[in-house]
């Protein structure tokens, strides 16, 4: 006899038969879950890749994208350095035609002083011959009256 006393259990099946049965099922769920297991590996080894796949794509395009990026923020800079100089050139040529808009002017008033003088003068030597003309007209009609 074995050492350990066996009992009947009511079905009539004794504890060694109970413990075969129950560690076949333990067998068996250790089965299912290695093999759980193992389809989880699998599985995060899928997830794992499509993640490495996704990573590299994401890498590749921001290396296609970049470079426009990178030469479009360039050129933008040197938009803005052209734009400035402009601004400064038109801005020294603005005051340059400032400064000569306000000669012109100087010169023009003082030109239009000088032609008005001119033209007093001249109205003037106009008047000023008339009368010598009208003189010397009734001077000749003096003459011609005493010589008649």
């Amino acid at each position: 006899m074995s050492d350990r006393p066996t009992k009947r259990s009511p079905s009539g099946d004794d504890d060694e038969d109970r413990l075969a049965r129950l560690e076949q099922r333990m067998d068996k769920l250790i089965e299912v879950v290695q093999g759980m297991n193992t389809e989880f590996r699998a599985e995060l080894r899928g997830v794992k890749t499509r993640l490495e796949d996704l990573e590299k794509t994401v890498t590749e395009r921001s290396y296609d994208t970049k470079p426009i990026w990178e030469r479009a923020l360039v050129e933008i800079a040197e938009t803005r350095s052209e734009l400035a100089e402009l601004r400064a050139e038109i801005g020294s040529e603005l005051a340059a035609v400032r400064a000569e808009m306000s000669e012109m002017r100087t010169e023009m008033r003082d030109g239009f002083r000088k032609f008005n003088k001119q033209v007093e003068l001249l109205g003037k030597d106009v008047l000023d011959v008339r009368t010598d003309e009208r003189l010397i007209e009734r001077r000749l009609d003096d003459i011609e009256s005493n010589i008649s």
